[in-house]
């Protein structure tokens, strides 16, 4: 297989779990990504203000429709777009682009071809957006690829100032050294112990989240961010006066089966379901995420 990364970059993304390649994208791919971008937020927002005019929920339209968007509102704005998601599906144009230029590099760091798991954009409002501690895999666990890797494309530059991701550096050297750290393993890649039910629900248990050292990963927007599901993350709250837009898409190996159409048919039917709502900032982060087993 040709290499596309440097074994430096391989060797971090193995030994850390993220890294960051810069100047990623042209100019001209960073100019049709934020077209992409406005045009899947124009609709998540007409989605919003069709919820409010039916007297319903953004959850009960996606219900109903198992093509469109899955908005989540503010929770003190119900016309303000939080996030939405099933953009891929949504926009061959975004798929198209991904496929040609982001999946060679997933196939390069997991050594086989990766397919779309689930997708979401996160509009970081000012004042808002801040996310704990926690590992990805937390979720992901009730479905059945044991591997996934996330790119982040910043549609907007991310800064300290306006909660950029926070990845933590030889993570797994430090949590060996704290006892009970380790829920458990999947092929060797510990998932940490964490927080079920609560305002706390997800989160890395705060004894071992606060021995972990944190990397700002502050990005423009031709740069990508590629971590995987096991890799400890936060951003802080945006202080910035401006919204700042990320997309996440998250890929698993092909060989564990496609799962996204399993992992939104799921949702669109379970929504509240907390296990859609691990180390998230909203109204559902109090629900409890109950045993080990898939739900």
């Amino acid at each position: 297989m040709t290499h596309l990364l440097t074994q430096e970059l391989r060797d971090k993304f193995e030994r850390d779990g993220y890294i960051c390649l810069r100047n990623f994208f042209s100019d001209a791919e960073v100019a049709r990504l934020r077209q992409i971008s406005t045009s899947l937020g124009e609709e998540a927002t007409q989605v919003l203000a069709e919820a409010v005019r039916q007297n319903t929920t953004a959850a009960v339209l996606a219900s109903k429709n198992p093509d469109s968007l899955i908005v989540v509102p503010e929770a003190t704005d119900r016309l303000k777009v939080c996030r939405f998601e099933y953009i891929l599906r949504r926009s061959p144009d975004l798929n198209a682009i991904i496929t040609d230029r982001v999946l060679p590099v997933l196939q390069d760091l997991g050594k086989e071809p990766f397919v779309a798991f689930k997708d979401k954009e996160n509009e970081k409002h000012p004042g808002g957006g801040a996310f704990t501690p926690h590992q990805d895999y937390a979720a992901y666990q009730y479905f059945d690829p044991k591997f996934q890797i996330s790119v982040a494309v910043s549609i907007d530059p991310c800064t300290k100032e306006n909660g950029c991701l926070q990845f933590s550096p030889n993570w797994r050297s430090v949590v060996s050294q704290i006892p009970g750290a380790v829920e458990k393993t999947f092929n060797g890649r510990p998932l940490l112990n964490f927080v079920r039910g609560g305002a706390m629900n997800g989160d890395i248990r705060p004894d071992v989240s606060s021995k972990l050292s944190w990397e700002f990963i502050e990005t423009t927007s031709n740069d990508l961010v590629l971590f995987d599901s096991f890799a400890p993350h936060q951003s802080f709250k945006n202080n910035s006066k401006a919204s700042r837009r990320v997309l996440l898409l998250t890929f698993s190996p092909e060989s564990e089966g496609n799962a996204y159409d399993t992992y939104y048919n799921d949702k669109r039917k379970n929504f509240n379901h907390p296990k859609f709502h691990v180390s998230t900032p909203t109204q559902h982060s109090a629900l409890s995420l109950v045993g080990k087993s898939k739900l």
